[in-house]
């Protein structure tokens, strides 16, 4: 992975400036800035340098469907179901165990990083520098607003600080590779978080896995931790059993891809820290309140669409969800730990000043992953002038590679304004890309290039600004303010007919259009979609019941051993009670009276649904905190 610094400060004039990694502040306006090389996605980046090497835009600029891009995880009835059958497994020792009053120098959550296949061939374009660039970024962010946050203990203290570290990365870059577990691209939300919740976790936090499918209008979900400690979920829960047998329930998931459109990075950053968000024991802000205000403000980070960062509430957690989660981390954070320095050699992305890090501190491991690199010390070998891990046109050899191999594809064809770059030669690093001029058309006419990015407003081209039309046959029109009023393109002679494209917002943020260019609008409380997904997800399908003969096949064998043995005993039993048959003359009759023996009543056995007591308490506190998965609409 290629590392760049902050060369300069922002300066401004007749305004304060700010900067740091990620993004400059300047006269009150949020500019992200990234390499060049860095694009085909549109991301919200770092830095502080507005040279020709980067790509600069404000977040003011960004134009995207954000009501159609939601969050599922407190929808979810198969995730609660999950949630609650394994918080009946824990024992008193667990709950012990998670238990902890805030311990201010263990203040870090370790997030495992996985990306699957159609994510490292997208977002990562097919090199591990690439996804693992990518993967960081969107962690190191989060991070920035979690350490930035006060939360609010149980007893009313706040307390701040606390935020994320990357322990470790996958990647599964081969999509043939039978042991990849995310092959094919057929998956539901739900079904891909179960498939990533079995993977051995108990060593992290957190694991967040990033993939690029598609699933219309739901682009994140996590398991909810649970504020009273009780459930098993989010924030350093252990693996559990649960109906679809052993998972880790500390997981979560974005996807890259809503309604065939790529998010943009300022969208996307967001929605990780929103999934991490109910990892730490929020559930969606409720609507109506203080925590979802709306208007100029905009709402916090866990609305249930996504938001876009560009109202001053889109980066901030809500008082609902500092209380929540202050309370997750008092009763579930026994696995935070001390934060780590700047950079973490052996954590598998270059740091600071780093010159690689193959991922491990033993010398067979880290020589697999990456001749090129000393293990231990995260510096190149004597002989290598460049590591193929950190640098895109460096080869396996350790050498640069030949000038004119592509290092990074450009997406002019697919509607953006990145071209391709290619190697020179001479330098490991991939050159930086020539961009399309600023206000050419991009994403079929939606929008306009902005430095380099496809997130320009195409009222731009009118001198006016983008808004939202009301009419329902005028919701995916791309609008502008004509006049003072806010008209369709449609309808205003001057301008060319531009509608919004696919994945983008409509209808105030509310909703986001298909690709038949109808307003989608997201309702999170959709009662008919609740029961026709708890009559869904009650039911087990064929594929966790595949699963759970296999783990757990032992049982199935014992109990049929059982069964078999019971029924041998009952039978040795019957017979050894049975009277003797004696002759009778006629009249006479048998000892008693009446055939010997005994007709039980069995007892009928209560299902898991319907349980008293405390398993009712469970079921409430699940749906309280919309525990599993969460639909991001958007975030």
């Amino acid at each position: 992975m290629e590392s760049w610094k902050v060369l300069s400060t922002v300066v401004g004039r007749n305004c304060l400036a700010q900067y740091n990694s990620n993004n400059a502040t300047l006269c009150r306006e949020t500019y992200h800035l990234e390499p060049a090389h860095r694009y085909p996605e549109r991301d919200v980046a770092g830095g502080g340098n507005a040279s020709h090497n980067v790509v600069v835009y404000k977040t003011s600029d960004v134009v995207y469907d954000l009501e159609h891009t939601a969050c599922s995880s407190h929808q979810s009835p198969r995730l609660r179901l999950i949630q609650e059958a394994a918080s009946l497994s824990q024992t008193h020792q667990d709950l012990l165990r998670r238990r902890r009053a805030i311990d201010k120098e263990k203040n870090t959550c370790t997030v495992r990083m996985v990306a699957d296949y159609v994510f490292y061939d997208n977002i990562g374009q097919g090199q591990e520098s690439t996804t693992l660039e990518q993967m960081a970024f969107h962690v190191l962010n989060a991070d920035q607003i979690y350490t930035s946050t006060e939360f609010v203990q149980r007893n009313g203290e706040t307390f701040s600080g606390f935020g994320l570290a990357i322990h470790s990365t996958k990647i599964y870059a081969d999509p043939n590779d039978r042991s990849n577990p995310y092959i094919g691209s057929n998956w539901s939300v739900e079904d891909l978080l179960t498939a990533f919740s079995h993977e051995e976790l108990n060593d992290v936090c957190l694991g967040h896995l990033f993939t690029y499918n598609d699933f219309k209008g739901t682009i994140g979900l996590a398991y909810v931790g649970d504020p009273s400690g009780r459930i098993p979920g989010g924030i350093c829960s252990k693996r559990s059993t649960n109906l679809g047998g052993s998972a880790n329930l500390n997981t979560g998931l974005t996807s890259f891809l809503n309604f065939g459109s790529r998010l943009p990075r300022a969208v996307s950053y967001i929605t990780v820290a929103h999934e991490i968000g109910h990892n730490y024991g929020s559930p969606h802000d409720p609507a109506g309140t203080s925590c979802a205000p709306g208007g100029s403000s905009g709402n916090y980070i866990m609305y249930p669409s996504a938001t876009d960062g560009s109202r001053p509430n889109n980066n901030r957690f809500s008082e609902c969800s500092v209380k929540d989660m202050g309370a997750t981390i008092e009763n579930n954070g026994g696995c935070f730990l001390k934060r780590p320095s700047q950079q973490e050699c052996g954590n598998g992305v270059v740091e600071g000043d780093e010159e690689c890090d193959c991922g491990s501190t033993e010398p067979a491991v880290c020589w697999e992953r990456d001749p090129c690199c000393t293990p231990g010390n995260c510096t190149l070998n004597e002989t290598a002038i460049c590591s193929p891990e950190a640098s895109r046109c460096c080869s396996s050899e350790c050498q640069p590679l030949e000038a004119g191999i592509l290092c990074l594809r450009g997406d002019v064809e697919i509607g953006g304004c990145q071209q391709a770059s290619f190697c020179n030669g001479t330098s490991a690093a991939c050159p930086p890309g020539d961009t399309l001029e600023d206000n050419t058309p991009c994403n079929d006419g939606s929008n306009v290039c902005d430095h380099g990015v496809c997130n320009g407003s195409a009222c731009t081209l009118y001198n006016t600004t983008e808004c939202y039309c009301s009419r329902e046959d005028q919701l995916c029109e791309v609008c502008c303010v004509f006049g003072g009023e806010c008209i369709s393109t449609f309808d205003w002679p001057e301008a060319e007919n531009i509608t919004v494209h696919p994945g983008y917002p409509c209808r105030d943020l509310t909703g986001y259009c298909n690709q038949d260019l109808e307003c989608v609008y997201v309702d999170n409380n959709d009662i008919l979609n609740d029961l026709l997904d708890n009559l869904k997800d009650l039911l087990f399908n064929l594929k966790s019941l595949t699963q759970w003969l296999k783990s757990y096949w032992y049982w199935v064998l014992a109990s049929f051993g059982g069964l078999i043995i019971l029924i041998i005993l009952l039978q040795v039993t019957y017979r050894r009670k049975k009277p003797k048959k004696t002759e009778r003359g006629p009249g006479e009759r048998t000892d008693g009276g009446r055939p010997v023996g005994r007709r039980g009543q069995r007892g009928r056995g209560q299902s898991g649904h319907g349980r008293s007591g405390r398993g009712q308490g469970y079921q409430r506190r699940a749906d309280e905190i919309s525990p599993l998965i969460e639909r991001t609409s958007q975030t």
